[in-house]
């Protein structure tokens, strides 16, 4: 057990996402009785991503010098994201139709109804953006609102200065607090994973077994492309660092998004 707790948290995930395939397999359906585990760790991680969104936002913004750092930042972030998007889409579109992961199985998601297809509109779906109901956002998760919602307040606070000094505290307080509970809650990531990599194992086919690893081989040689040609430019050209340095300062964190 010392040797276990000793480990770092990405290496605990790994070696549970083995155990997990491996219950899946060999004990089938007998291994729900762990399902509740992960049930828990999806509730919790759930919990999270509201208040810890929306508080480090906040957090963030108001530790810029001026707004107009805030704007030269945002300028250059959404750039990035832009273009960032658009190869990481392209590359995604490439190898899904090289790989074809999940063609010819169908998959009932709308209970024997037919499925409407919903019209797009550009300006719309931006302006809906924009929460008319910051407590409704909040409480229905829509995350873009509660993202255009934090950045309105940290902007504001920051434009407030020393009247808002009790509010900044207290919101750096409380990402400090979210911070923490995060941190926790990841210590629970290994069990709460293999729980549900067992589940998902034992409940689904051989066929979907195979179609999902058709999709995840082509997910990772995604990534892998992105990792190896697009980010080291970036990370060379825009922030002056060293790319073997920055991947193995941020691994830990990425093999656990991963």
């Amino acid at each position: 057990m010392k040797w276990w707790f000793k480990q770092q948290l990405y290496t605990q995930i790994f070696i549970c996402i083995i155990i997990g395939v491996a219950l899946g397999f060999l004990l089938g359906d007998r291994v729900t009785v762990i399902k509740p585990i992960g049930d828990i760790f999806i509730r919790l991680l759930m919990m999270l991503i509201v208040p810890l969104t929306f508080l480090t936002l906040i957090s963030g913004v108001t530790k810029l010098d001026d707004i107009k750092s805030l704007s030269s930042i945002g300028g250059v972030t959404l750039l990035y994201y832009a273009l960032s998007s658009l190869v990481a889409g392209a590359i995604g579109m490439g190898l899904a139709l090289f790989f074809q992961p999940g063609k010819g199985m169908t998959i009932d998601l709308a209970g024997g109804k037919p499925v409407e297809v919903a019209d797009f509109n550009l300006i719309e779906n931006l302006v809906s953006w924009v929460p008319k109901n910051p407590v409704e956002a909040l409480a229905t998760t829509n995350m873009l609102q509660i993202i255009v919602f934090a950045i309105i307040v940290g902007i504001t606070l920051l434009a407030m200065g020393k009247k808002a000094e009790r509010l900044i505290l207290l919101a750096n307080d409380g990402a400090d607090l979210m911070i923490r509970i995060t941190e926790a809650v990841m210590k629970t990531a290994p069990y709460g994973i293999l729980a549900l990599v067992a589940n998902m194992i034992a409940s689904m086919g051989v066929e979907m077994l195979r179609e999902v690893g058709t999709f995840l081989i082509s997910h990772y040689i995604a990534l892998s492309i992105l990792l190896i040609f697009l980010y080291p430019l970036l990370i060379k050209y825009l922030a002056k660092l060293g790319p073997l340095k920055f991947y193995r300062n941020v691994a830990p964190a990425m093999l656990v998004a991963a």
